[in-house]
């Protein structure tokens, strides 16, 4: 039925207005959900299509990431608009990275803590069990009001604390970049205010004086050496051979293969050599292994796929991997035989136990840390007679410790020399890094020859 010219008058005029205001947000919010499914691109999501739904009014952009966020099938998609929101310093980001760090994605939810970090002045990838604890005190409030909590409630557990914690809070300080840098998109000068405020000691609060720390321990990792290599020469064998610039040890180098947790990509370097530059006995070369994807979905699953938890469209299990990158750095360098290790934490740590145990295998010693253990999905135990294993694991952590206990009395069972340590901070590295020394001296005890 047909509007007659002249009808409207009034509250009629105004009640149209209204119902029309409505409906065209809800059809553009339509329109972008429809387009945000087909996104298959990081870069797009990222840079062309979240910059554009960022500029729209509020309601629509946050009503169309939530609609849409079931049927994206494609990380890199969900991953690109975390970015654009980031980025934007959009007042609805928490609740559009909350998408991020709840989804079933191993990589999206350590995408989107990466970023929270800023927020809530704590490492969720490092303790992703108090994400949602955190998350509850902020439903309600907008973003300046959780920074300043999040900023005072950091300052004044430093202020609180005694002079190791100091340090240690000093380079998480950093190393997590809560101050941010000038000149950045997502630099928020608000949250300089609210550390100066609260008595965070000027020394820490100069973003250039944060770029001369990091200076000085580039610096002071100068004497290291890092190889971005091939193992065999295939290229999807990608691994970095990490060492001192110093005189080979007379007996060859201790090596120690390191198999990160989490997406086990290429980010997680730094940290590597941090541990080799401070937190290894001498004589040591560290080669950091990187993940490789063989289908969209593989880290959902198994990011490193082994003789027991299969993927069709892999060329090679992490056990293969393992060997190749033993046989490389030995063709490049002179390798103690008896002192190769490997070091598996989190997701790392199922091909960890997996190298370890496999027939034939070059490893002697394996450090295990916050990681599941699942003997069906592993080799024949009777392959830990004459091995070491150091197990570290924390009671607080999401997976019970329980599984850390199987693995001492197991393997102890099966010929292993077994050590279980535990640590207070839940799942993730624990705060006091020396322990990695203590384990790699205790694989290293009566380590047996090489069959």
């Amino acid at each position: 039925m047909g509007i007659r010219p002249g009808y409207l008058t009034g509250f009629g005029i105004i009640a149209l207005s209204m119902f029309l205001a409505t409906c065209v947000p809800a059809q553009e919010a339509s329109d972008w959900v429809g387009r945000l499914t087909t996104i298959q691109s990081h870069k797009k999501a990222a840079f062309q299509a979240g910059p554009r739904l960022v500029g729209l009014p509020r309601d629509v952009a946050l009503s169309a990431v939530h609609s849409a966020w079931p049927d994206i099938s494609f990380d890199g998609t969900k991953t690109g608009l975390l970015k654009a929101f980031h980025f934007a310093q959009h007042p609805d980001a928490l609740d559009v990275l909350h998408l991020g760090a709840t989804d079933d994605s191993v990589l999206v939810r350590e995408y989107a803590f990466t970023y929270l970090r800023t927020f809530a002045w704590r490492d969720f990838v490092a303790d992703p069990d108090a994400y949602e604890p955190w998350r509850e005190t902020c439903i309600g409030k907008n973003v300046e009001d959780v920074l300043h909590a999040s900023v005072t409630a950091w300052v004044e557990a430093f202020l609180d604390a005694n002079d190791e914690e100091r340090d240690h809070l000093a380079e998480e300080l950093d190393r997590l970049g809560l101050l941010g840098r000038p000149n950045t998109k997502t630099f928020r000068p608000s949250v300089l205010r609210y550390a100066r405020e609260v008595g965070l000691p000027e020394t820490l609060l100069s973003p250039n004086a944060s770029i001369d720390r990091d200076a000085q321990r580039r610096m002071a990792g100068a004497a290291l050496s890092s190889q971005d290599l091939r193992a065999g020469g295939d290229a999807n064998k990608r691994y970095f051979l990490i060492g001192r610039r110093d005189s080979v040890p007379g007996a060859g180098y201790k090596l120690l293969l390191v198999i990160p947790g989490g997406s086990g990509g290429e980010d997680f370097h730094p940290f590597v050599k941090r541990l080799a530059e401070n937190w290894l006995p001498p004589g040591y070369l560290v080669a950091q292994l990187v993940s490789k994807s063989w289908t969209p979905d593989q880290f959902d699953s198994a990011v490193w796929p082994t003789a027991q938890s299969l993927i069709e469209e892999a060329d090679f299990t992490t056990e293969e991997f393992v060997e190749s990158v033993v046989a490389d750095v030995r063709s490049r360098k002179r390798v103690y035989e008896n002192h190769v290790y490997v070091l598996g934490w989190s997701s790392g740590g199922p091909p960890a136990y997996a190298a370890t145990l496999t027939p034939e295998s070059s490893i002697q010693g394996a450090f295990i840390l916050a990681s599941v253990f699942k003997p069906p999905y592993l080799p024949d135990l009777a392959g830990a007679d004459g091995k070491s294993f150091f197990i570290l694991h924390s009671p607080d952590d999401f997976i019970p410790i329980r599984m850390a206990e199987q693995a001492r009395d197991n393997l102890q069972a099966h010929g292993a020399r077994t050590l279980l340590e535990t640590y207070p901070d839940g799942h993730g590295w624990p705060r006091k890094l020396d322990v990695v020394m203590r384990g790699l001296e205790f694989l290293e005890k009566d380590s047996a020859p090489v069959r």
